[in-house]
């Protein structure tokens, strides 16, 4: 009886035994099941896309980081030219030394069937001063003198501006004094200055008041007259000193007119 039960419990527990064993299996467990199973090529673009995107990311602010464009040439900053520096002539005791330009007249200011100005109107020759040394006084320094011609109405006079090149004695002188006059409104041009060892003249703006108007660009009226010859005998007419302050310590050789046929000039005086 015994051994009967003993039988029976060892097949009992052999049974468990196989059944237990036929629950193990070598192969390996799915664990995609229940999920959509996904290619490797797949994955691999999905890496190539996120690497892709990285670099864009990467490179997009670097593409926005251009440089600052230049200015246009008009806006940027031009230099201020170099300033020399001139004599200060308020407070200086100067002397003066005339210049004779009679080789370079070109024109009559006293007559002339169309006058000085082109419309039959003249300074008045019973008017104007004459002579080697004539002073106008006034505001005007004190020993300044302008050598004048003897006017006649068939003689030229006076030089209408052309270009002309007025030759002086080489010498550190610090200002000319111009007698002069524009014709047909004021008048404004460049001149230039001849330095000794300069190889090309220093640029000046010469500016002149109208004859029969007031002076306009600092002039010092060195004249005035009740009327002009011609066609307007009621008008007055003036003439006018125009200073040119020089360059210190330069010596001046030649005085080069502007080409403007309105500018008149009656005499020069250099002072040192």
């Amino acid at each position: 009886m015994q051994s009967l039960e003993n039988r029976v419990l060892w097949l009992t527990a052999a049974i468990a035994i196989i059944a237990f064993s036929g629950c193990i299996s070598s192969d390996p467990v799915d664990d995609t099941a229940g999920h959509t199973p996904v290619a490797t090529e797949e994955i691999a673009d999905v890496g190539a896309v996120q690497a892709k995107t990285s670099v864009e990311e990467v490179k997009t602010p670097i593409a926005e980081l251009k440089a600052e464009p230049e200015p246009p040439a008009e806006a940027r900053a031009v230099p201020e030219p170099e300033v020399k520096p001139k004599v200060d002539i308020s407070k200086k005791k100067m002397t003066f030394e005339t210049v004779d330009i009679s080789a370079l007249y070109n024109a009559s200011a006293v007559g002339g069937e169309k006058g000085i100005d082109g419309h039959g109107n003249a300074y008045p020759a019973d008017k104007l001063p004459r002579g080697k040394a004539v002073s106008f006084g006034g505001d005007l320094p004190e020993g300044l003198v302008f050598s004048m011609p003897n006017y006649q109405e068939a003689e030229k006079n006076v030089i209408t501006a052309d270009g002309q090149t007025i030759k002086v004695s080489a010498d550190t002188y610090c200002a000319i004094f111009l007698l002069t006059a524009a014709t047909n409104s004021s008048q404004m041009a460049r001149m230039k200055l001849g330095y000794v060892g300069a190889a090309a003249g220093a640029d000046e703006m010469l500016k002149v008041s109208d004859w029969c108007g007031a002076p306009k660009f600092g002039e010092i009226e060195a004249a005035k007259y009740d009327r002009v010859s011609g066609e307007n005998e009621a008008a007055k007419c003036r003439l006018f000193v125009q200073v040119v302050v020089l360059e210190a310590d330069k010596k001046l050789e030649a005085i080069t007119l502007p080409v403007n046929a309105n500018m008149l000039i009656f005499a020069v005086t250099l002072a040192k």
